[in-house]
């Protein structure tokens, strides 16, 4: 996923995938998480709930503390 390191699951990682990415807030239950997604269709932003099922976990902060 470009060249940003990969992660564990964590308030403030991203979750992306080919032509997707959103931003873990809270963990729910299992591979749910409470997400800001900002490319949520329509133009729209929202924060909702999503799986994390096949999506690539990376740092969007590229390492930096």
């Amino acid at each position: 996923m470009g060249t940003f390191p990969r992660s564990a699951p964590s308030p403030g990682m991203a979750a992306a995938r080919r032509g997707h990415v959103f931003i873990l807030e809270s963990h729910v239950a299992g591979n749910l998480w409470l997400v800001t997604d900002h490319n949520s269709g329509g133009g729209r932003s929202r924060l909702h709930v999503r799986s994390i099922s096949g999506y690539a976990i990376v740092n969007p902060h590229g390492g930096a503390p």
